[in-house]
């Protein structure tokens, strides 16, 4: 995983844009990673519930959801989870602008 660059700040998650290294040749590499930097201050069952509920969203399948590619717990890194890179416009944009 290469990191490209750091993106805004949502709630207690960094969110970083970066390429994913490991992907097919021709599939888009682009990701989108968010990490919550405070792992190590989360009881264990907090960070147990945080995988559980990100391995349950994973199995989830529609064309308006992001797809979910890895999720993991490190102590050092934090809680983390990699994403395919959301294409077009944000919800909060698209309101914004008036649109449905």
């Amino acid at each position: 995983m290469l990191t490209l660059a750091e993106l805004e700040h949502l709630g207690p998650a960094k969110r970083f844009r970066g390429m994913d290294l490991a992907r097919v040749p021709g599939q888009d590499a682009e990701v989108l990673i968010k990490v919550f930097p405070d792992a190590a201050a989360l009881p264990e069952s907090s960070r147990y519930q945080f995988r559980a509920e990100a391995e349950r969203y994973g199995r989830l399948k529609h064309p308006n959801l992001v797809k979910l590619l890895a999720v993991d717990v490190d102590d050092e890194q934090g809680l983390y989870l990699i994403l395919e890179q959301p294409r077009g416009r944000s919800l909060g944009r698209r309101v914004r602008e008036g649109g449905p």
